[in-house]
This record gives structure tokens, sequence and C-alpha cells, in this order.
């Protein structure tokens, strides 16, 4: 029984930890400290945390990291797709979409587009993604939504 409450303490102890260290990365993007914000993130990714890991690709997409490279934006947001972030979904979907860090592939585009989808939390995800679909019609992809 012991053994159980232990680690139930250090599990609870590692999620606030983590905790900490987002909103210690949000708070440094919110007054502009990106290198701050971008080590908080970091932390976390490497550890796993998705939330981070799409944090960090929106930096490296955006600009925020001095260094803007699309490139790694798609390996951020590879990671958090992969690990079921519809947000990064979508967004990977909208970069093969219109080659932004790679070569345009719409096979690629729609396949991640759908599985964004499917992952969506809320109606209001699923209605963001739909506003964000009608705008690629900007860059000439055809979609099924």
């Amino acid at each position: 029984m012991s053994k159980i409450l232990l680690f139930t303490l250090i599990n609870i102890l590692f999620i606030q930890l983590s905790f900490a260290s987002m909103e210690e990365g949000l708070s440094a993007i919110k007054s502009r400290q990106y290198e701050q914000g971008y080590q908080a993130f970091k932390i976390e990714a490497d550890k796993g945390n998705v939330e981070a890991q799409f944090q960090i690709a929106k930096m490296f997409q955006s600009g925020m990291k001095p260094d803007r490279k699309f490139k790694n934006a798609l390996i951020w947001y590879n990671l958090a797709a992969n690990n079921g972030h519809s947000v990064a979904q979508f967004n990977l979907g909208l970069m093969h979409a219109i080659g932004q860090g790679t070569r345009k592939n719409p096979k690629q585009a729609e396949s991640w587009i759908s599985e964004a989808y499917k992952s969506a939390k809320t109606p209001r995800e699923t209605m963001i993604f739909n506003m964000r679909v009608k705008k690629l019609a900007v860059y000439g992809v055809k979609t099924k939504y």
C-alpha cells in the first residue's frame, strides 16, 4: 500500500513540475522572452509533453526563434501530431498543402487534415479547422471539407 501511495505522490509532483514549466514558458512568450520560453518548453518537450512540442513548433513557424526554420517547425509538429495533438496535425497538413518546410504534398496534407478532424476535442476546434480550410483555396488547395 505504501508503494502505491509513494508512486502516486511522485506522479503528482512530476505533473505539478511539468505544469509549472509550461506556465513559465507561456508567461515568457507573453512577455516576448522567446529564448526563455523555448528553454522551458524544450525541457518538457524532451520528456514527451505533447503541448510543449506543439508550442516549440509554433515558435519556429511564427518566427519567435531568431533562426526561423520551417523544417524545424515541421519536425516538432510531426512529434506532436504523432502523439495525437489535433492542432499540430492540422498545422502539419497546412504545411504540406502549401509547401512550407517541405515540398507540396496534397496527399499528406489531406491525410493530416483528416486526422485533425478525427482528433478534434471540441466543436470550437472543428469550427476553427473549417474556417482555416476555406483559406486553403487561396493557395489552390482543394479539400473535401
